[in-house]
């Protein structure tokens, strides 16, 4: 009776467990398939049944799935990339722009581009005999006259370098066209980079540029002078506090002047007493 009742439960000679919960709701469904075989009926296995039971033995757990709280949110919608989009959300007056740049600083270290795989933020220095890292990055903006529309345009890692600078306002200026805006200035301070980069191009008073399409533009230089005038008090602050440093420096050397010179002579008087 025993025999008979291990037989009837081997009646099936191959039974199948199907998982079908998925560990998220992206993954893909994954079968886990467990064979069981009454080896005292059917008889020893072949090898390859052998094999696939090995195979079916390494395959990892499968995790409960996630409660609807716990999984994440959808990522917001992409913003419209093409620029025929662009200029169907803009207005006239959101397309009256001046360009703007202005150099951002760093901290000087390396940084890893996984979408590149690459290690980016060195180049060659000045005088292209080592290379050292981007010490600042010049970036370059679109700022409407009328509303506050802004829009980055492109930005530049740079060493002390400055080979390649005077190209980047022409390059910048034809992307700011090609998005449909209507660059009308310039704006940016007085740095020594930022004159290579209006190299020869504002010295008649404005920048006579022809257009792709033949037409000739206008452009002006404006100076960021809120920007011109807080350097101005940095470096007046930076001068009283220098100011005051040597004023203090130099009363705490004649004050030890004065004490060893008190201090000699007091020594001097206990042994004349």
């Amino acid at each position: 009776m025993a025999t008979q009742a291990r037989h009837q439960e081997g009646l099936a000679e191959y039974m199948w467990i199907t998982e079908n919960t998925p560990q998220s709701p992206m993954a893909p469904m994954r079968c886990v398939d467990i064979q069981y075989r009454d080896i005292e009926f059917d008889g020893p296995s072949t090898s390859a049944e052998a094999a696939q039971r090995q195979r079916q033995a390494t395959l990892p757990p499968v995790l409960p799935s996630p409660p609807p709280s716990a999984l994440p949110s959808p990522p917001p919608p992409a913003l419209p990339a093409n620029t025929k989009t662009l200029r169907e959300m803009l207005s006239t007056k959101d397309r009256i722009v001046r360009i703007c740049f202005d150099d951002v600083f760093t901290n000087s270290t390396t940084s890893y581009s996984r979408e590149k795989d690459m290690m980016v933020g060195c180049d060659f220095n000045r005088k292209h005999k080592a290379t050292e890292p981007h010490q600042n990055v010049v970036a370059f903006a679109a700022r409407t006259l009328f509303t506050p529309f802004n829009i980055v345009l492109n930005a530049y890692p740079r060493t002390s370098d400055t080979g390649g600078l005077e190209n980047l306002l022409e390059e910048n200026i034809k992307a700011a066209e090609d998005m449909g805006l209507n660059v009308k200035a310039i704006v940016c301070d007085r740095y020594p980079e930022n004159r290579i980069i209006l190299r020869d191009k504002f010295d008649s008073g404005a920048y006579q540029r022809k257009r792709a399409d033949g037409t000739i533009s206008s452009l002006y230089s404006l100076h960021d002078y809120p920007h011109f005038i807080t350097s101005i008090l940095d470096e007046y602050r930076r001068y009283w506090v220098y100011a005051d440093l040597e004023r203090t420096v130099g009363a705490a050397l004649k004050l030890l002047a004065v004490s060893e010179q008190y201090s000699g002579r007091e020594f001097e008087g206990g042994n004349s007493k």
